[in-house]
């Protein structure tokens, strides 16, 4: 019998407690979409204190606890969320 069920909200949760870095390695393993991905993002950033940075060329930047991270959808046709540290 196999079980189908579905851990990426435990494993948002359980990323959350590990920092910025390892959240966002987290959305993007769940293959979250941009949208969805920049929203749970910048919620994580804002609830913990940090800082929500957007520019001209669609980039958002994160801050928080010393971290910096760049948030951007990579190609316009591929709706995945996408960040660098």
């Amino acid at each position: 019998m196999k079980l189908d069920v579905d851990f990426t909200s435990l494993n948002l949760s359980a990323a959350k407690m590990n920092g910025l870095d390892e959240y966002l390695s987290a959305i993007r393993s769940a293959k979250k979409t941009f949208s969805e991905g920049l929203e749970l993002s910048i919620a994580y950033v804002l609830d913990n204190g940090g800082t929500v940075e957007k520019s001209k060329d669609g980039v958002t930047v994160l801050f928080l606890h010393g971290v910096e991270a760049f948030c951007f959808q990579l190609y316009p046709d591929i709706d995945l969320f996408y960040f660098e540290t």
